[in-house]
């Protein structure tokens, strides 16, 4: 398939040949390589690439060969400006970013602050996890401020469970769960872990 990508700054239609499993990702990857694009923020906003067709966002793990989209057409690649989350936090047992958007947060606010937080925001229950610098994967603890770590508004944290918890938290969010320990201490706290999560994705039935 041959689509025209269309950058309204530079007025100019690039041609290019796409395979029906590629994914709306790849080929933004490929776009903002050939126009020297990238993704930036000035702290209070940040800008994102998107590709659009027909006036419809394309979300990025879709694939060409199920958008059906016509051989020929004009697909745009806009640039949009979105407001920056107060904190960006890396999630190691799913490889995915959480932006966090909370207004109340300041460099005054605790590590132990944010943590609830995230909780609250992501299901995952206190005891599972922990947070580190993104860069030096230094160790924040509840009681010491943002400031004390040197960690501003719209700053990267990491998000770190429990070593040997990462699929077993994934699939929880997921809606199913890994097997359990055959230690009965352990197997019953994993066994909290998972209904609370399940009970905060309403996946109750992952139990019956």
């Amino acid at each position: 398939m041959r689509y025209f990508i269309f950058y309204p700054p530079s007025k100019t239609l690039r041609l290019i040949d796409v395979n029906e499993n590629d994914r709306a990702e790849d080929i933004l990857e490929l776009i903002k390589k050939e126009y020297g694009l990238s993704f930036y923020d000035n702290n209070s906003s940040e800008t994102k690439i998107v590709l659009n067709y027909n006036g419809c966002d394309l979300k990025p793990k879709w694939t060409f060969g199920d958008l059906n989209i016509p051989s020929g057409s004009i697909i745009r690649c806009l640039s949009k400006q979105q407001t920056a989350a107060d904190l960006y936090i890396h999630c190691g047992f799913n490889k995915q970013i959480f932006k966090l958007f909370d207004s109340s947060i300041t460099n005054e606010t605790t590590i132990g602050t944010i943590r609830k937080k995230i909780s609250d925001k992501l299901g995952l229950p206190l005891s599972t996890f922990c947070l580190e610098t993104y860069d030096t994967k230094q160790r924040l603890y509840d009681e010491i401020k943002l400031f004390n770590y040197d960690i501003k508004l719209h700053d990267h944290i990491y998000l770190k469970v429990w070593k040997g918890y990462e699929k077993f938290i994934n699939a929880c969010v997921k809606g199913f769960t890994e097997h359990y320990s055959h230690d009965d201490l352990i197997r019953h706290y994993q066994t909290q872990v998972a209904l609370h999560i399940a009970a905060f994705y309403g996946k109750i039935f992952i139990f019956n």
